[in-house]
């Protein structure tokens, strides 16, 4: 991959003002923010239909980023670990999480790399999205590698790589702002096949051919 993962993605989201930022976008009633609350307001919808076809009491969420998914996690879990690599982005959640008087939470500083050594815990499901898209291939193999050995379901997301997505970033770049790089997307063939080794895949979701890239598998761990 022809990027910085360490600054594109990892050090990223560690200030305040990135993590408020990216708060905001599937929050504040702007314009410029439309493209990014429909794309959140389906990625809920999926997840919520993907979590009826498997047990979901005990989940892992990383990188939880803001706590975008609080309102559906507290309904449906009843124990949940939240984690992240950016102190920023978990000072947001914590108090998203704070507004639902959910007690069983446990946010926590975590590399997606470290999942195994850092928590020491198993799950029912797993969740990460938004991740996969912003780090290179070695990485994916060693999350994917870690979030298959900790739970026994997984919802991953990924970011689809191909000429009309290339011109859709270009135009969403024109009318939202943003960049047009495509950092760690992948075709779906890649994916699919990328996804082999650790699980069995279950099912997939494209979230909104015309708006994102972002597909979403629902995966059964072969190790577990």
């Amino acid at each position: 991959m022809e990027f910085d993962y360490q600054k594109t993605t990892k050090d990223h989201y560690k200030n305040d003002q990135t993590a408020q930022v990216y708060d905001e976008s599937f929050k504040t009633k702007k314009w410029k923010t439309l493209n990014s609350r429909i794309i959140a307001k389906r990625e809920v919808k999926i997840i919520s239909n993907l979590l009826e076809k498997v047990p979901h009491k005990k989940v892992l969420d990383i990188p939880v980023g803001t706590g975008k998914l609080a309102p559906l996690l507290t309904r449906e879990c009843s124990d949940i670990t939240a984690c992240d690599i950016s102190e920023n982005m978990l000072n947001l959640a914590r108090q998203e999480y704070k507004k639902y008087n959910f007690e069983k939470v446990k946010l926590l500083i975590c590399d997606a790399e470290k999942i195994c050594e850092t928590l020491n815990d198993h799950f029912n499901l797993a969740i990460s999205l938004r991740l996969m898209h912003r780090v290179p291939s070695n990485v994916k193999t060693n999350i994917l590698s870690e979030l298959s050995s900790v739970s026994d379901y997984s919802i991953v997301s990924f970011g689809l790589d191909s000429f009309f997505h290339s011109m859709r970033r270009k135009v969403r770049s024109m009318i939202f702002g943003g960049g047009t790089d495509n950092l760690g997307g992948e075709s779906l063939e890649v994916i699919q096949e990328r996804l082999k080794k650790d699980f069995e895949i279950l099912s997939l979701k494209k979230v909104l051919p015309g708006l994102s890239q972002e597909v979403i598998f629902l995966l059964r761990s072969r190790k577990t």
